[in-house]
């Protein structure tokens, strides 16, 4: 089996009203994971869209990151596999109007 390696990913989240419409620049979108890093934690939109750099561990699991704003949430599930396989993410939205991808 292949040595394992940290996985450095861009991750975002577009927050909309119930309408559909994007949110003003400057939202707080939070973001937590069950395992790894952010470059930041609670980013700000711009154009309704909130970007983190996660890296996740050097560990073979899968880790659930989810994505908050408004009460509303999304959630992407990260899968590590050693370096051979790569890494996967399978995402899950938890409302209309807030999308993890």
């Amino acid at each position: 089996m292949a040595p394992l390696m940290w996985l450095t990913r861009t991750m975002t989240a577009t927050a909309a009203d119930a309408a559909g419409h994007l949110v003003a620049d400057g939202w707080t979108i939070g973001f937590s994971a069950t395992g790894g890093d952010f470059t930041a934690y609670a980013p700000t939109t711009v154009s309704g869209v909130a970007t983190v750099t996660y890296t996740a561990p050097a560990v073979a699991s899968t880790y659930s990151v989810t994505a908050t704003s408004g009460g509303k949430t999304g959630s992407a599930d990260i899968t590590v596999a050693d370096a051979a396989v790569g890494w996967s993410v399978a995402v899950s939205a938890g409302s209309e109007e807030l999308v993890v991808g």
